[in-house]
C-alpha cells in the first residue's frame, strides 16, 4: 500500500487504480489461504483427491475478488480512505468495506482455524498409530498451528481500527490507523515465509546460491 496523502482528488485515475488494487488483491491473498486450507482439510482428514478441485480453486480465487473490486463502482464509493484510496468508512460506503473485505475476512479466518485444527487432529492420531516419522509430523504439527493465525495477527488490528473509526467517525485514532496499516502491509510476507519457504525452497535457494558462488 502507497500513501497518497498528497494526492487529495479522490476520484483521480491514480486513486481508482491504488483502490481496484487493494480491494482486488486483499481479497484473492485471503481467499488463497482459505484455499490451502480447504486443499489440506481435503487431503488430510476427508483423504480424498484434490486434482478436481484446481480448475474451480482458481475460478474462485480470481472470480471473487473480481466481483468484489466491480461492486462499490456502482456507488462511486471508491475514494479518499485515510491516507489511502480504498472505501471511506462512511455512510452507506461502510456496506461496501463489510462485503468486500471483512466480512469474507472473519469468515475465512474461523474456516481456516476449523480446517487447520482438523488436519492437525487426524496427523496427531496418525502420529500414535505410526511411529515412523514421527519426528518430521511433529515439526509439521508446530507450524500447522501458525498459519490460521498470519490472518488474525495481521487483521485484528486493522479490524479494531476500523470498528473504532465506525463508532468515533469524527474522531479518528492516528496511532490506531498506524499500527492497523502496518499490521495489514506484513500479510505479504508472513505469507511467502511461512507458506513458501519451506524445506525444499531453501535447499533450492542454497544450491542457487552455492552455484552463483562457485561460478564467480
Amino acid at each position: 500500500m502507497i500513501p497518497n496523502y498528497k494526492d487529495n482528488d479522490g476520484d483521480s485515475v491514480l486513486c481508482k487504480i491504488q483502490a481496484v488494487g487493494l480491494t482486488f488483491f486483499t481479497l484473492a491473498d485471503v481467499l488463497v489461504t482459505a484455499e490451502i486450507a480447504l486443499v489440506l482439510y481435503v487431503a488430510v482428514v476427508k483423504e480424498k483427491p484434490i486434482e478436481k478441485l484446481e480448475k474451480w480453486l482458481l475460478a474462485v480465487s480470481l472470480g471473487i475478488p473480481l466481483i468484489a473490486t466491480i461492486l462499490p463502482f456502482t456507488t462511486s464509493s471508491y475514494g479518499n480512505a485515510k491516507g489511502w484510496c480504498w472505501i471511506p468508512d462512511e455512510g452507506t460506503h461502510i456496506v461496501w468495506i463489510v462485503i468486500t473485505l471483512y466480512g469474507p475476512l472473519w469468515v475465512i479466518i474461523a474456516f481456516n482455524i476449523y480446517a487447520y485444527f482438523s488436519v492437525i487432529q487426524k496427523i496427531n492420531t496418525q502420529i500414535n498409530m505410526i511411529s515412523e516419522k514421527e519426528d518430521f509430523k511433529r515439526q509439521l504439527v508446530r507450524k500447522l498451528k501458525f498459519y490460521p493465525m498470519i490472518l488474525v495477527v495481521c487483521y485484528l488490528p486493522d479490524t479494531v481500527n476500523r470498528i473504532y473509526d465506525f463508532v468515533n467517525s469524527n474522531d479518528p485514532d492516528y496511532v490506531l490507523t498506524m499500527i492497523a496499516g502496518a499490521s495489514t502491509c506484513l500479510t505479504g510476507i508472513l505469507n511467502a515465509l511461512l507458506y513458501g519457504f519451506t524445506d525444499v525452497v531453501r535447499q533450492a535457494l542454497r544450491r542457487s546460491c552455492l552455484k552463483r558462488r562457485y561460478s564467480t
